[in-house]
């Protein structure tokens, strides 16, 4: 099984009133639900793949898990040509604190994993 990792940028501010947030990005201050905010999209993905993965974990910039959750669908946002992720927090997962490198050549903050992760986590 696949595993979606997203790794989150410094915070900026922008008002999405229609995704339920005033900016995306990692702010320090976050708790698990506000990183999933920021998390969850828009994104350039394939929505079939996103949609195959099991869980979602969203990294800040420097690499620590800051929050885990299970997919449970998408949403394609066609005048943006984005998905965006819907899923579950799995408040206190016990990858929640820990370090994941994972190697991505694109731009794109998006990249796939497969399972076991634990090679993955430091």
């Amino acid at each position: 099984m696949e595993n979606l990792v997203i790794q989150l940028r410094p915070y900026v501010d922008l008002v999405e009133p229609e995704y339920k947030r005033a900016g995306y990005g990692w702010k320090p201050e976050m708790d698990q639900d506000e990183a999933w905010l920021s998390g969850q999209g828009p994104w350039k993905a394939k929505a079939t793949r996103v949609i195959d993965c099991d869980k979602a974990i969203v990294l800040n910039p420097d690499h620590e898990i800051v929050c885990v959750a299970e997919i449970t669908g998408v949403q394609k946002i066609k005048d943006r040509n984005r998905i965006l992720i819907h899923a579950e927090v799995q408040n206190d997962h016990e990858w929640v604190g820990k370090m994941m490198k994972v190697k991505n050549k694109s731009q794109n903050p998006i990249t796939y994993v497969e399972d076991p992760i634990d090679n993955l986590l430091s």
